[in-house]
């Protein structure tokens, strides 16, 4: 039995604020030769539409791998680089303005079930398409869906900034604690501007900012390993146990040992304590 409904439309009320795209720069690649983008950042937003292969995008502390089912937007003066699979890359890359200003953070849509489609028609629109101009009014069609589902539901990834991400990493690497010059190259970022944003964020320069970490991590391992000092140091990067009791004295007053003896003193009275 057919059923139809007819759907009153009031146009007064449909009144949600369309966004308005400007693309200023699309470009369709096909088998990438050089593999990986330096480390940048630019005034436009930046879409990647993938329809063969793969391309690593890295955001600092993060890794985004994009393909058929996924599509990335970056908003603007967010520092990333793409990797490229040489081998089968075929992708959509486009940079537009947009007068959207709430998003500081980037767009992982990674619904199969909308993404494909999407990758098809776009593919579809390309094949069937001699006119650079129609390609371009699809694109941008189809980036202000994406956008305006984005203000509907919101799925922001939090990118952390520079401190934040050396501490997390710092932390993850305790058996085998990395150098600045470490650090900057798992984050595909210069030492000069690892050091440049430290003191932008911190007030610190670099190497305070890198010795209050180590005493951090040093001070766990003294309380919660059974390392030995000499172990502690030697994976902390010193040369002997006796460079690292200096550095440790001169910034907690105490020498690893007595640091070591004091928390577990301490550690000890509060169990008597608990069970009085």
């Amino acid at each position: 039995m057919e059923i139809r409904n007819t759907i009153n439309i009031d146009n007064s009320k449909l009144s949600m604020p369309f966004i308005k795209v400007n693309i200023n720069y699309l470009e369709h690649v096909v088998r990438r030769s050089n593999t990986k983008s330096d480390y940048h950042s630019h005034n436009d937003w930046q879409a990647e539409f993938v329809i063969d292969g793969n391309i690593m995008c890295h955001f600092k502390d993060q890794n985004i791998a994009i393909n058929p089912s996924k599509i990335l937007i970056i908003p603007p003066g967010i520092y990333h680089s793409f990797k490229y699979d040489e081998l089968d890359n075929n992708y959509y890359s486009v940079k537009f303005l947009c007068d959207l200003h709430d998003i500081k953070t980037p767009l992982l849509f990674d619904n199969k079930e909308n993404v494909l489609p999407i990758c098809h028609y776009l593919q579809e629109i390309v094949n069937n398409n001699t006119d650079k101009q129609l390609i371009a009014i699809h694109m941008q069609n189809l980036l202000k869906i994406l956008l305006e589902i984005e203000l509907v539901k919101g799925k922001n990834l939090h990118v952390k900034n520079i401190s934040e991400q050396v501490s997390d990493f710092l932390k993850k690497n305790t058996s085998s604690y990395p150098s600045a010059e470490d650090i900057a190259d798992e984050m595909n970022i210069s030492r000069a501007y690892l050091s440049k944003k430290i003191k932008e964020e911190t007030g610190v320069s670099l190497k305070p900012f890198m010795d209050l970490q180590k005493i951090e991590t040093a001070k766990t391992l003294l309380q919660l390993s059974e390392l030995s000092i000499s172990e502690i140091a030697f994976q902390l990067g010193f040369i002997d146990v006796f460079s690292f009791s200096r550095f440790f004295k001169r910034i907690i007053y105490l020498s690893p040992s007595q640091y070591r003896n004091k928390y577990q003193n301490e550690e000890f009275s509060k169990e008597l304590l608990n069970q009085e």
